[in-house]
């Protein structure tokens, strides 16, 4: 899976923690399916929602029509001459007609029968039926693309708020000097671990097992316990804000990758740290070659 940037749209690898081309921070993939669960979840219930809506509607249409109906008929009776109320339908509140001798018999009216009153029903729930099935072939495209605009609106917020987290976590930084740049070697004050910075960490290139032996047999500033670093020890001397992408102090740097830990035991390939313009996680084979700077702690 690759990681696509808000800010400048380039294709990261998928363990990638800041874009390789602007730098941006990158929105871990935990975070990123959250957000699509979150978003998913959201819309099935709003589509939901939105057939059971079109639903109701027209069964309150149907039922409208219906009592109109029954209105139009009752009304209609009502007005006609000679209704008088009979022992049968009095129990009802039904008006029947009266006899009259002087007007001729014109034979009964047809009844509506229960059959027809079925028929009456089916054709209803058919209407009903074809209402809903119109309705949801309608909503599924806006559903789909309200997904989409969904995880984008979300990628873009994440994006943001990591911006902004990146930037108050800076901005409370304590500022960190180079506590001994005659010996050769940078001093985080913030972290405590002493980084190598004589000639040497800005000019070597070695491939991973070379680095991890130069740094094992390093002898500089009166000490002999260097390391090769991790990769989170690399990614927290980068500062995107300057070119190279490293802290305020270090005086040899290369706008180059530089080696950290392995992938994992046993791993042919391992993280390094791009300190170019925009800084970056990266992993290669590690019989490829690339700058050091060895590391140690009190």
């Amino acid at each position: 899976m690759k990681k696509i940037c808000i800010n400048c749209n380039a294709e990261n690898i998928e363990e990638a923690y800041f874009c390789k081309k602007c730098g941006t921070k990158l929105p871990t993939l935990k975070e990123i399916e959250t957000a699509l669960k979150e978003e998913k979840e959201a819309a099935d219930r709003k589509w939901k929602e939105e057939v059971e809506k079109t639903r109701m509607q027209n069964e309150a249409l149907s039922q409208t029509e219906s009592d109109s109906k029954g209105v139009a008929i009752y009304d209609k009776n009502k007005k006609s001459k000679g209704l008088v109320p009979s022992s049968k339908s009095d129990k009802n509140n039904i008006p029947t007609r009266a006899a009259n001798p002087n007007r001729p018999t014109t034979g009964n009216k047809a009844k509506s029968t229960p059959k027809a009153e079925k028929k009456s029903s089916k054709s209803w729930l058919w209407i009903l039926l074809i209402v809903i099935a119109a309705g949801a072939g309608f909503i599924a495209p806006k559903y789909m693309d309200g997904i989409q605009e969904t995880i984008d609106s979300v990628k873009h917020k994440i994006g943001v708020e990591a911006n902004k987290i990146s930037q108050k976590i800076e901005d409370n930084k304590d500022p960190v000097e180079n506590q001994g740049s005659a010996e050769g070697i940078f001093i985080d004050s913030r972290t405590g671990l002493t980084w190598q910075d004589d000639k040497d960490a800005g000019s070597i290139i070695r491939d991973w097992k070379e680095a991890k032996s130069y740094c094992n047999n390093l002898f500089l500033a009166g000490y002999n316990d260097w390391r090769l670093p991790h990769k989170t020890e690399l990614e927290g001397i980068v500062d995107t804000s300057y070119t190279p992408a490293i802290k305020r102090g270090f005086q040899n740097v290369s706008p180059t990758h530089y080696w950290g830990s392995p992938i994992k035991v046993g791993s042919k390939f391992a993280h390094h740290i791009y300190f170019g313009e925009g800084g970056g996680t990266y992993y290669e084979g590690m019989d490829k070659l690339n700058s050091v700077r060895c590391v140690r702690e009190d």
